[in-house]
């Protein structure tokens, strides 16, 4: 990455976040270097003896805070773990969108972000990075980085483009005198990652999240089933916002099974991921493979239509409790 002279200005904006903190929102292409930058920036805060930092990770086909398909929120309180914690993607909250891309869930997105920006801010971090998705063409991407500036409210913006791609979006923002945009160069040395490594990428982040997943069943009767915004054309029935459980017993396993699902509060915090295997017999329980430990507060089943690419579950791996 960038060394010496070139490392300087890259993360020069820093010492502008450092006086005056708040949001700071990064945002450029699919490998732009983002997360680089916000992983160096991060660590140079803490150097200047600033250790008050939150990352809200809402990448969600290649987050490093977080699983997959969710916004993730890390507390970052000194430098001593800082590379271990995001190498085995530790979090310390998410909000599950239940997609890679943000393509069609630009609501959930922005919800997301949102709702664990505030609660960075209640934790008390006074500099909160915003790792962004690589979304930035056409309307969708425009609307989406747009209505995340009005929602979020930054301080910072930090742009990191090639030539003026971004420069739309930066004219319209550049307007509000309370908001500071720092213009930075993609690095030459920004290696762009094929499509086969960002799957291989995602799936291993999913792999390493469900590593120590157990089955649970969720009685139909103490949980409400949410379909997908945009149900899978495959399965067989229309698929109305709510699954009652005649629905999703209408629902052939093949269907059900390994539909990547959140695991939600009733006032829709996502408490983890799970995996559906199934309705118990005689289908009056959902049976789910999770890490989560305790599913005592899980409300709201909220089904997306990804089925990740994982292992199957063994079959000798303990049941955990019902709920």
């Amino acid at each position: 990455m960038q060394e010496g002279a070139d490392a300087a200005e890259w993360l020069s904006p820093v010492d502008a976040i450092a006086r005056s903190p708040g949001v700071v929102l990064v945002i450029g292409r699919s490998d732009c270097g983002k997360t680089t930058w916000i992983h160096s920036a991060t660590k140079a805060l803490f150097r200047l003896g600033i250790s008050a930092i939150a990352i809200v990770d809402a990448d969600l086909g290649q987050s490093t805070f977080g699983p997959p398909t969710t916004v993730g929120l890390y507390c970052a309180t000194d430098s001593d773990n800082f590379d271990d914690d995001a190498e085995r993607g530790i979090f310390h909250a998410a909000a599950f969108v239940g997609s890679i891309t943000p393509l069609r869930h630009l609501l959930q997105t922005l919800t997301a972000c949102h709702r664990l920006v505030d609660r960075a801010k209640r934790s008390g971090a006074a500099i909160i990075m915003v790792d962004t998705s690589g979304l930035i063409s056409g309307s969708a991407g425009f609307q989406l980085k747009w209505r995340k500036v009005e929602l979020l409210a930054p301080r910072h913006v930090v742009a990191l483009q090639e030539e003026a791609e971004l420069e739309p979006l930066l004219s319209v923002i550049g307007a509000d005198s309370e908001l500071a945009i720092h213009r930075r160069t993609v690095p030459s040395d920004i290696r762009p990652r094929s499509p086969a490594e960002r799957t291989a990428y995602r799936n291993h982040r999913f792999s390493m999240y469900f590593n120590d997943a157990q089955a649970h069943t969720l009685q139909l009767e103490s949980i409400i089933c949410l379909s997908p915004p945009y149900p899978r054309r495959s399965w067989s029935i229309s698929m109305p916002p709510v699954l009652s459980p005649t629905i999703l017993q209408s629902l052939s396993a093949d269907e059900l099974s390994g539909c990547l699902v959140g695991l939600n509060t009733a006032t829709n915090t996502t408490l983890g991921l799970g995996v559906v295997e199934g309705l118990d017999h005689p289908g009056q329980a959902l049976k789910v493979w999770t890490p989560l430990h305790d599913l005592s507060k899980v409300r709201l089943v909220q089904f997306s239509d990804l089925r990740p690419a994982l292992p199957s579950f063994s079959q000798d791996r303990p049941n955990a409790s019902q709920q």
